[in-house]
């Protein structure tokens, strides 16, 4: 296995797809730009077993003060369709119960510590939203960097996702509005959920409270590192 160290997990889902299994993780890693890796350990057991790793991201010019626990969001799918698997996270180990579709209760059986499998938000007529994460960095030499992530579980691949800053704003200035928008694919797509994630980037020094996702109306509170 890898020497990175586990991930602390807040959520975690496994949905069946055609021949695979898709792993998504709602956690927390170090850094800027970090990730949760999601990797199968070899060892032939059932449940099979699955680490979440944190990979850290950049700590700028200044290691010394470098976040801890920086929010994150992250996909992954493994060949095989598994009623249940076992994620190792920085807590303990979780019995995952799999899915074709997201369960509306939390079906997850803990062992040692709870991450809940109910999904952050509400589904659409065709797009569910995993998981949203808004991290506004202050840290030194600037200028500030506020960064929004999110994963959506798409009907096909192919889709294109993109978040632009809405013009006009709204009335509050502690919120930022961002509009979603959803380009389908063309072609002859396999009917397989693929996540899909998409990302916002823009510099400012407005204290923001939260983002909000429109059309689907999704508000994601602010994160400041500094």
């Amino acid at each position: 296995m890898s020497n990175l160290p586990l991930a602390e997990i807040e959520r975690a889902y496994a949905v069946k797809v055609n021949g695979g299994t898709v792993i998504i993780v709602d956690g927390y890693t170090s850094g800027y730009g970090g990730s949760i890796d999601v990797w199968r350990s070899p060892a032939l057991i059932d449940p099979p077993l699955f680490y979440a790793l944190a990979v850290p991201g950049n700590c700028g010019f200044n290691p010394n003060h470098c976040p801890t626990r920086v929010p994150t969001t992250d996909a992954k799918e493994f060949p095989g369709n598994y009623p249940t698997i076992q994620l190792q996270h920085a807590s303990g180990r979780t019995l995952v119960k799999a899915t074709k579709s997201f369960p509306e209760q939390p079906t997850s059986q803990p062992s040692n510590h709870s991450v809940s499998t109910a999904p952050s938000s509400a589904s659409t007529s065709s797009t569910l939203e995993l998981g949203w994460t808004a991290v506004h960095d202050f840290m030194p030499p600037g200028p500030a960097k506020l960064r929004v992530k999110g994963v959506i579980m798409m009907p096909t691949p192919g889709y294109r996702l993109n978040l632009t800053r809405a013009t006009p704003q709204g009335i509050n200035p502690a919120i930022l509005l961002l509009n979603l928008d959803i380009t389908p694919p063309t072609g002859i797509q396999p009917q397989v959920l693929t996540p899909t994630p998409v990302a916002y980037e823009e510099q400012s020094n407005e204290r923001y409270r939260s983002v909000q996702i429109e059309p689907i109306h999704e508000l994601v509170d602010v994160q400041e590192v500094h």
